[in-house]
């Protein structure tokens, strides 16, 4: 069966959470980038906190920048998405604090990664990959934790 992928209509979610905002986008094109802009212009769409990038992790558009979440996570594979380029424009934004990915993008080698606390899964599924995960909590005083299931440690990020 042939099935006709279309980007544009991919949903989106703007969650507010108190004094903190998450924005989900999927697979968005040229066009909805545009709009998602034009809504950050009006004051219709702020300052975020938490970015879940599209596409498993490409590199965030100028829309997205404009945006200065202060954290992004990719929902990447070992090696699909989230490659060195990406990393290195996250990691390039201003206001970033952290880029946090599900899995270690193999072919991007130590270099091409955000440094090993951030990344849930250092290894390839089938190779000792343990299926880890990363868990995102929102506080009511505006505050939000990512626990890195692999580490067990959890990163708190204070209300700004």
């Amino acid at each position: 069966m042939d099935v006709e992928v279309k980007h544009h209509l991919s949903p989106g979610t703007l969650v507010e959470l108190l004094d903190g905002d998450a924005v989900g986008v999927e697979d968005l094109d040229g066009g909805a980038r545009d709009l998602l802009r034009s809504l950050h212009h009006v004051g219709k769409v702020g300052r975020i906190d938490v970015y879940q990038t599209p596409a498993h992790g490409r590199e965030p558009s100028k829309a997205v920048s404009a945006l200065a979440p202060r954290v992004a996570v990719a929902d990447n594979g070992a090696r699909k998405g989230a490659a060195a380029a990406a990393v290195k424009a996250f990691q390039a934004m201003p206001g970033l604090e952290n880029l946090w990915l599900l899995h270690m993008n193999v072919a991007s080698g130590a270099e091409g990664n955000p440094s090993a606390e951030f990344i849930a899964n250092l290894d390839e599924p089938g190779s000792g990959d343990q299926g880890a995960y990363l868990k995102l909590s929102a506080m009511q005083d505006g505050s939000f934790t990512i626990f890195n299931s692999r580490t067990k440690t959890t990163k708190t990020y204070a209300r700004r």
